[in-house]
């Protein structure tokens, strides 16, 4: 399996792609239902980044870009930090979610959708639930403009890692 390095943000696509993912993030429709908000803290980009499933990439893979989000500021009352990796593949979509389906249950991760939300420009999303922790999987549609890849792959696809009320 290839592991992508991380990348600098002055060195690759994910200011760009920032910005679009959280220009969709108001436009996006539930795929299941929203999670109780909680007051406690939540945990920090780099404790998810620290996290095992944040490292697992489908084979042949490579980084588009990084997606991180650290609530804080104004944001800091309900919002969710988040991880996450932007790749493509040659690979088909549905390749690609028997790939982390697999990989995810073999970590006693349970599929559920409730708290993961489908963007825009997006085909399909896919949720996992471990404790209070959420994996998301997303497909971006080919030929959307909107698709980080810019048509030059035939699927990409996000992992995001965060939590379903903002805590531990």
């Amino acid at each position: 399996m290839v592991r992508p390095s991380r990348l600098a943000w002055g060195q690759s696509l994910a200011p760009v792609i920032a910005v679009a993912f959280l220009l969709l993030v108001p436009s996006c429709t539930s795929v299941g239902t929203p999670a109780a908000t909680s007051s406690s803290s939540p945990p920090s980009v780099k404790d998810l980044q620290a996290l095992s499933e944040d490292h697992i990439f489908y084979p042949g893979s490579a980084t588009i870009g990084e997606t991180t989000y650290d609530a804080s500021g104004i944001d800091a009352g309900g919002a969710h930090p988040y991880a996450g990796w932007i790749m493509q593949t040659t690979a088909s979509e549905s390749e690609v979610l028997a790939f982390y389906g697999e990989q995810l249950k073999q970590q006693a991760w349970q599929r559920n959708n409730a708290g993961v939300f489908k963007g825009t420009a997006e085909d399909m999303v896919a949720g996992w639930h471990k404790g209070k922790y959420i994996f998301r999987l997303g497909f971006w549609r080919p030929g959307d403009p909107r698709n980080p890849g810019n048509g030059a792959y035939p699927t990409v696809y996000g992992t995001l890692l965060t939590t379903e009320n903002g805590t531990d």
